[in-house]
């Protein structure tokens, strides 16, 4: 009887430290599985932290070369702007020096003792300068003017179709902040021409009172 439940007694405790043992190698397979998955886990977050760092890098690069490059057209653009308003002021000296000579041949023609086939040549010769001096010297300003501002034209346009040349003219130039005086110079017109040009642009632009109409030409 009594070796019969030592027997039992035996069996049963070795049930248990089987139970124990393969209790404790799971544990344990557990245990070695949650480290390795806290390593991987950790190199994970690791190299993803390192790879946001890397794209915060790049994306900074990529900051300070568009800076860069904005900085570098808008000095572009401003050297470009200060090359056509020097172009401007050149055709106010030129047209005021051809103005000039205009007037001493006008004031030679109304001279009593001037013939008249003579009369004739002088205003001619007048006539000439006039158209020749508002064409040319034009055509090359307008040529700079659309390769630093390309597309002005057609965006204008788009905003009011109705436009007559004298207008666009008008607002091309007051598109470098010309004043009133000086693009009177450069057309041959009148300051008060000028200012009806300006109040006829306003108008066909919408343009209300609060509006001003140089910076908003500076902004098409």
């Amino acid at each position: 009887h009594k070796i019969a439940r030592l027997r039992d007694e035996g069996k049963i405790q070795r049930q248990n430290i089987l139970i124990l043992s393969i209790s404790s190698f799971t544990l344990l397979a557990i245990l070695v599985l949650l480290v390795i998955l806290f390593r991987y886990k950790s190199q994970a977050l690791k190299r993803s932290a390192l790879l946001m760092e890397q794209e915060n890098v790049i994306h900074a690069q990529e900051s300070r070369i568009r800076d860069n490059e904005n900085r570098m057209l808008q000095e572009q653009l401003e050297g470009k702007n200060r090359e056509l308003a020097s172009k401007a002021l050149e055709m106010i000296r030129f047209n005021d020096t051809i103005g000039s000579i205009i007037e001493k041949l006008e004031g030679l023609n109304n001279k009593e003792e001037t013939n008249a086939e003579l009369s004739s040549q002088i205003r001619a010769i007048i006539h000439e300068l006039e158209n020749q001096t508002k064409q040319n010297i034009w055509n090359e300003f307008d040529r700079i003017f659309k390769n630093i501002h390309s597309g002005f034209y057609q965006r204008l346009l788009d905003r009011c179709p109705d436009l007559t040349p004298t207008e666009i003219k008008t607002a091309a130039l007051l598109k470098l902040n010309l004043t009133t005086k000086e693009i009177a110079a450069i057309t041959f017109k009148s300051e008060g021409g000028i200012k009806t040009t300006r109040y006829r642009l306003r108008k066909k632009l919408n343009l209300s009172s609060d509006d001003k109409l140089i910076p908003f030409l500076m902004q098409i």
